[in-house]
């Protein structure tokens, strides 16, 4: 078996992006201690190093710009490797918080040998914004150890692997500093030196942790690797720089965050109908959904209506992190095209999914017929596109235009509607009614007149006492 073991040491300081990484430390503070994590180029030059304490760092680079660590967000970024990984293999372990391992022994073949391979893998890693040290050897454990101590490959087997790992430093087996310090006092450096001593003698000092990490190493433990299984729905998280109350910058979050996941969906050849974008503060946090009329994964589009939404919401805490959650995904229909006419103007789902973004969900919705030849009851809000419950064999003339309340007409003389001079009749009447069952009856003769400046009237004569004329609707 060959296995690939990757550490990526800078993975706390890659998680934020966009800021000045050469002298930016990610900093942790445990029992009371404020320590450096990872650190920059610029400020590694200087010896400030994982471990050394905050104040320590200051003063020898005071321009430092710490940053606290965000674990969840490393963890989302090991997730994201893991699923870049299955593209070369499919035994995948992500291993918190810096480390990643694959059983590529099966893949050789279909990549054209381990260098190309490991270049694939290096691709991955940089399109991700990572670097990361490789360890290949026999064992999980040997690479692992391999990558920590900064990269390196054995090709020999696992009965040769004692041997091959004679050289490197014991402290990376060594499982706490206590076992290092005791290591060190009998002059043992070396991870052959350790092997030479009596194995009961190690287990009666060191305890039987120490040598089963030893021969889990060197292959003579065998060790389970659990298989990374991928999550079914998206879900990322990208820690600011810095708190901020501006906008743009969370939008800029949302910009990456948005290319992640249309990524995620087309390795799936996957959609989604929406997904919510979480505004972290110090103290208070919200999620701003966001809908789509038709599935979806064009990155452009969903960062086109995350910013509308995010505008119609606004801000109102200091942001210091920005997430993404898709919901479940859908399988993906490419939109419709015509192989004769060249596609112009918006397709009118992305209008429509613009227009909720700015106005609110319920603010845009479509009309469906409903089974009430009351003027009414026979129409209903419904979702845009929807097909209607109800469809009538032969249409009635109806205006498009009904008024919200009829308005009451006045007559001459003769009880004749009037509407700034007589009307002239073009069609009805055409009596309803109906609606006895439910409280709201009605009964009415329907006409179609035309007014003195051109207005076609869909007008009305309420045949309970006292008799009234309305207007109801207008024509075109």
């Amino acid at each position: 078996m060959h296995w690939l073991a990757l550490h990526c040491s800078g993975l706390p300081l890659e998680v934020f992006r966009g800021v000045p990484a050469t002298v930016s430390a990610v900093i942790e503070t445990t029992a009371g201690r404020t320590c450096v994590v990872a650190a920059g180029s610029a400020l590694a030059a200087v010896g400030i190093a994982p471990g050394m304490t905050l104040d320590a760092a200051r003063a020898r680079r005071p321009d430092l710009h710490a940053l606290m660590r965000d674990r969840a967000a490393e963890w989302a970024a090991l997730e994201r490797l893991a699923e870049d990984g299955l593209r070369l293999t499919d035994h995948v372990a992500p291993e918190p918080p810096q480390g990643l391992l694959l059983e590529v022994g099966g893949s050789l073949h279909l990549f054209g040998g381990l260098d190309r391979l490991l270049a694939r893998a290096g691709r991955l890693l940089a399109r991700r914004g990572h670097e990361a040290a490789e360890g290949v050897a026999p064992t999980p454990a040997a690479a692992r150890l391999l990558a920590r101590a900064g990269g390196g490959r054995i090709d020999v087997g696992v009965e040769d692997l004692p041997g091959a790992l004679a050289d490197l430093p014991v402290d990376l087996v060594a499982p706490d500093a206590d076992s290092r310090r005791r290591l060190s006092g009998w002059g043992v450096t070396r991870i052959g030196e350790c092997l030479a001593l009596p194995r009961a003698g190690l287990t009666q000092r060191l305890g039987p942790s120490f040598v089963d990490a030893l021969d889990r190493v060197t292959g003579r433990q065998p060790e389970t690797v659990p298989r990374f299984t991928p999550p079914t729905h998206f879900h990322a998280r990208l820690a600011l720089p810095q708190a901020t109350h501006t906008l743009d910058r969370v939008l800029a979050a949302v910009d990456l965050l948005s290319r992640d996941l249309a990524a995620w969906l087309r390795a799936r050849d996957a959609a989604v109908q929406g997904f919510c974008v979480g505004l972290h503060g110090e103290r208070s946090q919200t999620e701003v959904a966001v809908g789509l009329a038709v599935p979806g994964r064009e990155q452009p589009h969903l960062l086109t209506l995350a910013r509308e939404r995010l505008e119609r919401a606004g801000l109102s805490f200091a942001v210091v992190a920005v997430s993404l959650t898709s919901e479940s995904p859908t399988r993906y229909a490419p939109p419709p095209t015509d192989l004769w006419r060249e596609a112009r103007g918006e397709p009118p789902e992305r209008l429509l999914e613009r227009l909720r973004a700015r106005l609110g969900h319920e603010a845009v919705g479509g009309l469906a017929l409903r089974a009430d030849h009351r003027p009414e009851h026979a129409w209903a809000i419904a979702e845009p596109g929807q097909t209607p419950a109800y469809e009538p064999r032969r249409a009635s003339t109806r205006p498009l235009w009904l008024l919200a309340r009829p308005t009451a007409l006045r007559t001459d003389a003769d009880g004749q509607p009037r509407l700034g001079g007589p009307l002239t009749w073009l069609a009805g009447p055409e009596r309803i009614e109906t609606g006895w069952w439910d409280g709201d009856d009605i009964t009415r003769d329907y006409y179609i007149a035309r007014s003195r400046i051109g207005l076609v009237l869909w007008i009305y004569r309420d045949r309970r006492p006292p008799p009234r004329w309305y207007v109801h609707g207008l024509f075109g």
